[in-house]
């Protein structure tokens, strides 16, 4: 099968997922025994009296007055035309709110993923080839690193580093605002550590780099482990294949071997293993940044839901299944570039 036809066919299956993810995201939601028209419409804000102008503004506006399919279908109709929907309690598109937060979330999530792979890809290729105590504490990292809550990890980073360590000066937010207001931060990309690499603002990045570090380390353990153990794995498989035996019957260095023949063949299967990390690093950000008070989209989604946002909430899961998919087709894509057999299936 061609490339360009394996790539369409990914897109089309990707494309089923989120429509799929954004139905059942939608019944699950009209299960729920409330009517938010009131929290909508802003009965809970002190001094506020809701008219029945206001109210039926509201109903009509997300057709609560109609079966739970037929709001869907409305739904669905705005979502292939690419809007995420309106949060009332905002009183802006969803759409608005997830460009705002997702800068944050995107910085956040490239740093845990960075640490996670130049972390366990060398872990992963050190436990395949010196066995002994090494492969054994590697492995013990992984397992943990799998089975210990984000939460607890999180907690737990923040009483040793901060409070007993105090190597941290803040456990929570983005930056130090007094740093921020005595180094202005000139904004170029949205993101404010490129920004202050780009603009030569180190009092500025250095305290970025300290408030992002515990969070993104938190949450690269849990892509660190599988990336470690994939790549172990690999590695072995690839170690005992015929033609690294003849490499080594022709003199070749075990640094050639392992490094130049071995590993390229060994990172098909981890590249996948990334791909699919991309997707753990946004849903895994909404404890880690609960924790931490990091102002990004995993915030943003807790915060609807103590809102009751339905539309928010549901605009942050339909776009979490999007970058979901978009990490899963770009590893199939490179996973079909380096091994054309894929693209038979």
């Amino acid at each position: 099968m061609k490339l360009k036809y394996f790539i369409i066919r990914r897109i089309l299956a990707g494309f089923v997922v989120v429509i799929g993810t954004s139905f059942l995201v939608f019944a699950l939601a009209s299960l729920i025994p409330s009517n938010p028209v009131y929290l909508w419409a802003g009965m809970g804000s002190p001094g506020r009296s809701l008219s029945p102008v206001e109210i039926e503004r509201i109903v009509k506006m997300y057709h609560l007055d109609e079966p739970w399919y037929i709001q869907y279908y409305y739904y669905l109709g705005r979502l292939l035309r690419g809007d995420l929907g309106y949060s009332p309690i905002r009183d802006r598109p969803v759409m608005v709110d997830l460009a705002t937060y997702l800068p944050n979330t995107i910085e956040l999530g490239v740093f845990g993923l960075a640490l996670a792979v130049m972390i366990g890809v060398p872990l992963g290729v050190l436990s395949a080839t010196k066995r002994g105590l090494l492969d054994h504490l590697s492995r013990l990292s992984a397992l943990l690193g799998i089975s210990l809550p984000l939460f607890w990890i999180g907690l737990i980073f923040q009483i040793v580093f901060y409070y007993r360590l105090r190597w941290i000066p803040d456990p929570g937010g983005r930056v130090t605002e007094a740093i921020l207001f005595s180094y202005p931060l000139r904004q170029i990309t949205s993101l404010p550590m490129l920004d202050s690499l780009l603009t030569g603002n180190w009092p500025v990045f250095l305290s970025l780099l300290q408030h992002i570090f515990l969070p993104g380390l938190c949450i690269a353990l849990y892509p660190l482990a599988v990336i470690t153990r994939m790549t172990r794995s690999s590695m072995m498989e690839v170690l005992s294949q015929d033609y690294v035996r003849t490499a080594r019957a022709y003199g070749l260095s075990e640094r050639i071997v392992i490094y130049k023949l071995a590993l390229k063949n060994a990172l098909i299967p981890t590249t996948t293993v990334i791909g699919l990390s991309v997707g753990w690093l946004l849903t895994g950000s909404v404890v880690v940044e609960t924790i931490f008070y990091w102002p990004g989209i995993g915030r943003y989604a807790v915060d609807s839901i103590y809102r009751y946002d339905f539309p928010a909430l549901i605009g942050f899961i339909v776009f979490a299944a999007m970058i979901k998919v978009a990490g899963n087709l770009a590893a199939d894509i490179l996973y079909g570039v380096f091994d054309p057999r894929i693209r038979r299936d």
